[in-house]
């Protein structure tokens, strides 16, 4: 026979045994794929978040509380109690900072508080105390002799008029760098406006989802641990964090000043609001985040970004 015939077949043969034995494809989030290359939901007690293999939940340990139920697409959530930090699994108790020092960065969930000491010539008196203060050193007073004296009056109508025109000079200079200060401030909350309104024009809220939108994942309908999880990543005062988010969603910069005021709470705020939109879904707020450069945020939504109801119908075709 043709060792040319002979090695072509063999060739041929492996090829199609090696795309046989090959996974088929990945399935969706909560199932895995079979030996059968096919797509099976999770059982009880596991789930698969990237559609490959499902795994066993994660139970919390002592000392956590389990804020996220185990979900065949997501794991459970589970976190430390106050006064406490994660770490290796296990719930520790957070350091305190001493007096004479201060809390640089406060105890988080996993995160233990960090103690700096006081530079030189500052202290603090309680303990975590978050800013250091400056001594003061006081002189004795030492009693002295007073000695009254005639004085002139032409003296002391010059030293008053010389004080009265000090004054009015004083007086000039303060209205002058008050309503200075003043226009520097208003110049800059125009500037300011304007670079939201150059946010909106960036990414318009409003657009039209070429295929499918009614498969897209309403926010009002994902559960609020998603948006506990978001707030762990954008409340944090960093870089494109939760204010410049309110700028690309239409917010006004009076509305942010004000949910600044509860920084702890301003992403679930800001989502909350956010909901009563009728484009407000997660494949959009997935978008803004990919464009802010925040693939860690934009990834929390990616289990979340399709309906469920439309997800099964599909699935059901598929098979």
């Amino acid at each position: 026979m043709d060792p040319i015939i002979v090695f072509t077949f063999l060739f041929t043969l492996s090829l199609v045994t090696k795309v046989n034995s090959s996974p088929a494809k990945f399935c969706h989030p909560g199932y895995e794929v079979g030996e059968d290359n096919k797509c099976r939901a999770c059982q009880p007690g596991y789930y698969s978040k990237n559609g490959t293999r499902c795994k066993p939940c994660t139970k919390c340990h002592k000392g956590q509380t389990e804020t996220h139920k185990c979900e065949p697409s997501r794991n459970t959530l589970c976190l430390c109690g106050k006064g406490l930090y994660e770490r290796d699994g296990i719930c520790k108790e957070c350091t305190d900072c001493p007096a004479g020092m201060f809390q640089k960065r406060d105890c988080g969930h996993n995160l233990n508080r960090l103690c700096e000491s006081c530079p030189q010539g500052h202290y603090t008196n309680h303990t975590n105390t978050k800013k250091c203060i400056p001594k003061v050193h006081t002189t004795p007073i030492t009693p002295k002799e007073y000695h009254y004296h005639t004085y002139d009056w032409k003296l002391i109508i010059s030293l008053v008029a010389l004080v009265s025109i000090l004054c009015i000079i004083l007086a000039i200079i303060v209205y002058y760098v008050f309503h200075r200060k003043r226009r520097q401030r208003n110049r800059v909350i125009t500037n300011h406006a304007n670079n939201n309104h150059q946010f909106e024009e960036e990414i318009p809220l409003n657009f039209e989802i070429p295929d499918h939108e009614e498969r897209h994942q309403l926010m009002e309908n994902i559960p609020y641990s998603v948006f506990e999880d978001l707030a762990m990543k954008l409340n944090p005062e960093e870089p494109n964090n939760w204010r410049k988010l309110a700028s690309h969603l239409g917010f006004s910069l009076e509305r942010i000043r004000n949910i600044a005021l509860t920084p702890n709470q301003a992403t679930q705020e800001l989502l909350n609001e956010w909901v009563i939109n009728p484009n407000s879904t997660a494949f959009v707020l997935h978008n803004i985040l990919t464009f802010m450069n925040r693939p860690d945020a934009a990834a929390i939504l990616e289990p979340h970004l399709y309906r469920e109801d439309m997800f099964k119908e599909e699935m059901n075709s598929t098979v």
